[in-house]
């Protein structure tokens, strides 16, 4: 174990990192159950998909924003006391396994909205629901990082340059992550399988009335939760439904909502590109194109993910209203090529089970039940009312807010100012490593607390992390000056903290400062001065550092 380091820097902080990643969702449901869902509808009440919207809405909206925060705070969870650099492999894995926890606490914080207490084995079955989800959103972020970290910038005498092929590779392998990366990785890992004789067939035949020729059907396990779904892949040619909604529906139901996938499988090639081709351009934006930005202009990171998000929300509204279009011609498919009642019939019975209203109220990709069932032929009266939305929205957002206040408020509260590295003691040092573990001012305040323990051994590795960390170089050659006195070193001593002066006289003339220096105000090491005869001759009010 690294010498430099605390314990609890080295083993509490990762550790207390996965517990937060785990604990914070089930805190978040319940602030948000408090706000939106005081008493959770019974079992058949009619009015519960009312009741559960704003639920809904405010859970979905927390549920994306603790995630990112599990991520952000696994990159930075283990510190220069394991790792060489907060983006090394080992960091980013672990980020991957905090944001992943979350999600799977997410999960279970959620049965809190099911119609009654939750069934044994509830837990259980939406964590390995949600694990058997993992791989179908990561194999996209996988190849996009794979194609960031390629060689697509060389160095010449004139500067960084471009390499064009590299570039055009990274992002042709982005767009087939993209396409292909989730359902590769869900088949390669068996998150996937392969569909039962009997689904496969009745989705052949509907896919065949397409004149579509399918290349597959996968089934997603359940494992007894409650997510009845079905998907089409149009530029795979396959169709991934879940056990649950085979379990739900009869045969001519099963059949109609195949039929609905089979319209997505006959879509033409320009609705294909277009569903596929903003979000290849976001991922690309965010992985890639931020990495050339900061190398080819160093700070124009943030410009570059600025200029992409404005170019990427026109092009993302314009593919969910083509998606909507979509839905829609997929149900005029369904309808004509399976049977209209069975369609109604699915339909009632998926939203019934998941407890989701008539209306929404909301520009949604799937058209609502309500105008769903009109098109169907069904009598459905007149339009009810969508239920509310805003205190769904002000709840989420309040929650979100709370949840990033807390390691903002920790970043502000903790820092260590240069002047204060020498008196800061252990406390205030210790409590900035665990908030930011590559702080170098905290480094070097921990070192010299730990000289004034008179841990000499300790402090010099604490003054190596220091430097390690790009402390700043003057503070580091007056930490060392002291630990060279403490070790009688005086000869030593007395050069370094020279240097000290120098490089800080340096840095103010570099900086630009035409007018002369005067050389007073320095920091002496204590032991330099009381030790190896460093004396501190005053005249007026003015201090001057000599030797004698």
């Amino acid at each position: 174990m690294n010498p430099a380091w605390p314990i609890e820097e080295v083993v509490l902080r990762p550790a207390l990192t996965l517990l937060l990643a785990g604990l914070v969702p089930f805190a978040s449901v319940r602030l948000l159950q408090l706000l939106t869902l005081p008493k959770a509808p019974a079992a058949g009440d009619a009015d519960a998909a009312r009741a559960l919207a704003p639920f809904r809405q405010g859970a979905f909206i927390v549920g994306l924003v603790q995630i990112q925060l599990s991520w952000t705070m696994g990159i930075t969870a283990l510190g220069p006391s394991l790792v060489s650099s907060p983006d090394a492999p080992l960091s980013i894995a672990f980020a991957a396994v905090c944001a992943i926890t979350t999600f799977l606490a997410g999960g279970v914080a959620r049965l809190v909205e099911g119609d009654g207490p939750p069934k044994r084995g509830a837990a259980r079955s939406q964590v390995l629901l949600r694990l058997r989800m993992v791989p179908w959103f990561t194999g996209p972020v996988l190849a996009s990082s794979a194609c960031a970290a390629l060689p697509m910038i060389g160095y010449e005498p004139s500067g960084p340059v471009l390499r064009p092929a590299v570039v055009l590779l990274a992002f042709v392998g982005t767009a087939l992550g993209v396409a292909y990366g989730g359902p590769l990785l869900s088949v390669l890992t068996t998150a996937l399988r392969p569909a039962t004789p009997a689904v496969r067939a009745l989705a052949e035949r509907v896919a065949e009335r397409e004149g579509v020729h399918l290349f597959t059907v996968l089934r997603l396990p359940t494992h007894g939760a409650r997510f009845a779904n079905a998907a089409a892949l149009p530029w795979a040619r396959t169709m991934v439904v879940t056990d649950y909604i085979v379990e739900l529906l009869s045969e001519p139901e099963l059949e109609a909502v195949l039929a609905h996938e089979a319209g997505h499988l006959s879509e033409g090639p320009r609705v294909v590109l277009g569903r596929l081709g903003a979000v290849i351009l976001l991922l690309f934006t965010v992985s890639t194109g931020v990495r050339l930005a900061e190398v080819v202009a160093p700070g124009s990171s943030y410009a570059i993910l600025g200029i992409g998000l404005v170019i990427a929300v026109p092009i993302l509204l314009s593919v969910r209203n083509l998606a909507r279009r979509m839905e829609e011609r997929a149900d005029a498919h369904a309808r004509a090529n399976a049977s209209e009642e069975a369609l109604a019939s699915a339909l009632l019975k998926l939203h019934h089970d998941a407890r989701m209203p008539l209306v929404t109220g909301r520009k949604r990709v799937h058209p609502d039940l309500y105008d769903r069932l009109v098109a169907c032929g069904r009598d459905m009266g007149p339009r009810p009312e969508p239920p509310p939305r805003r205190a769904g929205l002000l709840s989420g957002l309040v929650v979100s807010a709370a949840l990033v206040a807390v390691p903002v408020l920790l970043e502000l509260l903790t820092p260590i100012a240069p002047e204060d590295v020498q008196t800061a003691g252990h406390d205030a040092a210790r409590w900035r490593l665990r908030v930011d573990p590559w702080d170098a001012n905290a480094m070097l305040a921990l070192a010299w607390a730990t000289r004034r323990d008179e841990d000499l051994g300790r402090a010099e590795a604490q003054a190596a992390e220091a430097m390690r960390l790009e402390a700043a170089p003057a503070d580091l050659m007056e930490l060392e000056a002291e630990l060279l006195a403490a070790r009688h070193r005086c000869a030593e001593a007395r050069l370094r903290f020279d240097a000290a002066i120098e490089q800080r006289a340096r840095e103010r003339f570099e900086a630009g400062m035409w007018e002369p220096l005067q050389l007073g105000g320095y920091t002496l090491p204590p032991t330099l001065v009381r030790d190896c005869g460093y004396g501190v001759v005053l005249t007026g009010e003015d201090a001057t550092a000599t030797r004698p």
